[in-house]
């Protein structure tokens, strides 16, 4: 092949791999423009400083703050590193756990759900060892190694009932684990039931505050509206709109769960095969920072969301009576009032929980 043949069969070649990729990114452009304008942007939020600092993530308790804590049962590393848990009096817990490397090691714990814990022990030299156990198991148990390059160990500082970082069968998480490369990570299974981490997080959680139906994990999970880090209120991957199409900004918010049943029913015990047979709603109850009320209605029977006050009559306080009554009251001395009856719950959400206390009036400022 002669020089002047091999060096148009090359320009070819270049032309065509720059045309390739050309297309290819113009499609790339024109799929992302014709996507829903309402899909969910974390944005750039998801950085340890940021969580950190604004109390949505926070070190978890270690097993010494455990044991300090409880008169029933108390858990403990001897001079190996073999770690104990037992009851008090001796009688049912006799736990040895073993896996741990020696030196100096920090354990902490989650208390997940019935009795269910998950420790993550950290070693000096960064290396994270993880155990995910049922107290009430008779079977031996033994720390896995899950990373080399772990810096910190985090956890939500404010969670509902049941909701978690990770769940999947019958495996709960809800560690995050900050490694050298500045990653956020989280716990995940695989198929052939080995520990792995994962670095999804914001689509394993996209945002840290939430209001959910319900303190029953089956309902809060099925039925949750997120509360994003610019305090939008974000419902099955929409924003909640107003009834000028504006993105609502909320500044508290709080949630009923009602069946409609003759007989009693106890909310709290409902799954979602249960839930399926009785109509039930749920409303939220939305102050916005332009001191607008609305209430966000989902049942069986479909959606809606109505104004409960405008602009010349604003929200002047609202009261949240220890899950019994939620009272918002208006300027003009009306006000709408809202109580826990039979069946019907009432729920406050994380963003109250962090940062009101129960039984308190809430007066906003002009």
């Amino acid at each position: 092949m002669s020089k002047k043949v091999l060096e148009k069969t090359c320009i070819m070649l270049i032309i065509i791999v720059f045309v390739i990729i050309g297309y290819y990114t113009y499609k790339s452009y024109d799929n992302k423009r014709n996507i829903d304008d309402s899909d969910v942007e974390i944005n750039n939020f998801y950085n340890v400083d940021y969580l950190f600092n604004n109390s949505y993530i926070d070190t978890p308790k270690t097993i010494e703050d455990f044991s300090s804590g409880n008169e029933t049962i108390y858990m403990y590393l001897d001079a190996e590193n073999v770690m104990y848990i037992k009851y008090s009096n001796n009688e049912k817990y006799n736990k040895k756990i073993i896996g741990l490397p020696k030196g100096k090691i920090n354990v902490y714990y989650n208390h997940l759900y019935d009795n269910y814990y998950e420790f993550l022990a950290k070693t000096e030299d960064n290396n994270a060892y993880y155990l995910f156990v049922n107290l009430d198991s008779t079977k031996d148990e033994k720390y896995i190694f899950i990373g080399d390059n772990i810096d910190k160990v985090f956890a939500p500082v404010y969670d509902k009932n049941g909701v978690y970082i990770n769940q999947k069968n019958k495996f709960a998480t809800n560690y995050i684990l900050y490694d050298s490369e500045a990653k956020l990570n989280y716990i995940d299974t695989s198929l052939d039931k080995k520990y792995v981490l994962k670095s999804n997080v914001d689509t394993k959680k996209p945002y840290f505050d939430y209001i959910c139906a319900s303190n029953n994990p089956h309902i809060c999970n099925k039925y949750m509206i997120y509360i994003t880090f610019n305090d939008e209120l974000v419902y099955n991957k929409k924003y909640l709109k107003d009834n000028n199409n504006q993105n609502i900004y909320v500044k508290d918010v709080f949630s009923s769960f009602e069946v409609s049943s003759k007989a009693d029913i106890n909310i709290e015990t409902l799954n979602k095969d249960s839930l399926k047979k009785y109509d039930y709603k749920f409303s939220t109850y939305i102050i916005d920072n332009n001191q607008i009320a609305y209430q966000f209605d989902v049942s069986n029977k479909g959606e809606r969301i109505i104004s409960l006050n405008d602009a010349s009559n604003k929200v002047k306080e609202y009261v949240f009576e220890s899950d019994k009554k939620l009272i918002i009251i208006f300027e003009d001395g009306s006000n709408k009032t809202i109580k826990a009856e039979k069946n019907k719950v009432l729920t406050t959400s994380t963003v109250y929980d962090r940062n009101q206390n129960s039984d308190k009036k809430v007066i906003i400022q002009p």
